[in-house]
């Protein structure tokens, strides 16, 4: 759990990496939109995968399970487009 100012080092890269590891999900969706290439589903899958750990060690440095971070954007999600 992040707990203490000496701990946040430690959290900032790790945020950081994680919008490296989504913009490289875009960047094969952006060459298969934009330039007609095949959609290299297994490399935007390993990248999520990336991206995933990333968000996995943010929540853990918060001491959240990454369940429950989940779970509160489905609320919100459904809060906000009822219906």
């Amino acid at each position: 759990m992040l707990t203490h100012v000496s701990q946040r080092p430690v959290f900032v890269p790790v945020l950081t990496h994680t919008s490296v590891m989504y913009c490289e999900v875009l960047a094969h969706v952006r060459k298969h939109v934009m330039q007609g290439r095949t959609l290299d589903r297994e490399a935007v899958v390993l990248e999520l995968g990336d991206a995933l750990w990333c968000l996995t060690i943010a929540a853990d440095t918060l001491g959240v399970p990454l369940g429950d971070v989940a779970g509160r954007n489905v609320a919100k999600l459904r809060q906000r487009h009822p219906g």
